[in-house]
């Protein structure tokens, strides 16, 4: 599924669960987010050929000889809430590159670019996430949210350094477990703490720490304009069990974040 796609689908939701609530007084609420951050980066994609000794670097090329000291990412998604139980549906999209002359000989995915060459890297990854969790209410103004996430990435890596050019392509699946403690100063002001872990069930490893503060301004009486300023922590790293693996690290610390959400109930 593709984000256009996935936009109009959200759209349809949102009409949809709209539509249900009124009609037969199910207590549903929705939500359409979106958020666009700024991050201080680091990492490396380390790409061997069939996982054979002579093919790779050991983790290169990294981020700092492309000279990719900052990445800017966005996520948009969909939370649907019925009674205190909530799904979420989430789309992710990283997309650093950078370029350099490389200053020592490069081995990458069984090419050998030499020295003084130039060299062009491009990495996509794309987060597609499905969650469920429960919000936990206490003195009215404290709630904790702890959920579990299946998440789907994709990930694309290539190169050029004419006429050298190669491209990579493969699937992950993982799983984390999260939580969230909100604790609201007036009915309109928020703070929050999100934590993401990985579960140790497959080799990509997505952990994701921030904290912000929210502003709930009500625009009508079924619908709630939510901006949030936040600053966090993250890292996307995948290694597997060939004898010499692919081993990808993406890390974004810190970031800072805008999202907005607009809430119907």
């Amino acid at each position: 599924m593709g984000p256009l796609k996935l936009i109009t689908n959200i759209i349809l939701f949102l009409l949809c669960s709209t539509f249900i609530s009124s009609a037969f007084a199910i207590p549903i609420k929705t939500a359409a987010f979106g958020n666009i951050n700024y991050a201080h980066v680091d990492g490396f994609v380390q790409t061997p050929k069939g996982g054979s000794f002579g093919t790779t670097n050991m983790g290169r090329p990294d981020f700092d000889e492309l000279d990719i000291a900052h990445d800017k990412f966005y996520s948009f998604g969909l939370e649907v809430t019925v009674c205190d139980y909530f799904g979420l549906l989430e789309y992710s999209h990283f997309d650093p590159h950078g370029s350099t002359i490389l200053t020592q000989e490069l081995i990458t995915h069984s090419q050998l670019i030499p020295a003084g060459h130039s060299f062009d890297m491009n990495l996509e990854f794309d987060w597609y996430a499905l969650g469920i969790g429960k919000n936990f209410f206490w003195n009215q103004t404290w709630t904790v949210s702890p959920q579990i996430l299946l998440s789907w990435v994709k990930y694309h890596y290539e190169f050029q350094a004419p006429p050298i050019e190669s491209a990579r392509n493969f699937s992950l699946i993982g799983a984390n477990i999260g939580l969230k403690l909100a604790h609201y100063f007036t009915p309109q002001l928020s703070a929050d703490v999100k934590a993401l872990i990985p579960l140790p069930l497959s080799n990509i490893h997505i952990i994701d720490v921030n904290a912000g503060l929210g502003l709930d301004i009500a625009s009508s009486s079924h619908v709630t304009v939510i901006p949030r300023l936040a600053i966090g922590w993250l890292q996307l790293e995948y290694k597997d069990e060939q004898p010499i693996p692919n081993y990808i690290r993406y890390r974004a610390s810190p970031y800072g974040s805008f999202e907005l959400k607009v809430l119907f109930d």
